[in-house]
């Protein structure tokens, strides 16, 4: 699985599974932080927060913009 880089702020991230069954309703299995992802910035990265700022929330993508004076 590849992720586009620039996506995903600094952090720690879990995975977890559900397996269910619709109808009836029911819960079969459940795996908690199954998979753990930790993310680490470039010290170099466009999208790093200045100094030790940090920037909240999950995602952080890089956007092309194209700014033009009207």
């Amino acid at each position: 699985m590849h992720f586009p880089a620039n996506l995903f702020n600094e952090d720690t991230y879990y995975v977890s599974f559900w397996f269910c069954t619709w109808l009836p309703h029911k819960v079969h299995l459940v795996l908690e932080n199954a998979i753990s992802i930790q993310v680490l910035d470039d010290l170099e990265s466009p999208t790093r927060a200045p100094s030790y700022a940090t920037v909240t929330g999950m995602l952080r993508p890089k956007f092309q913009w194209d700014i033009a004076q009207l």
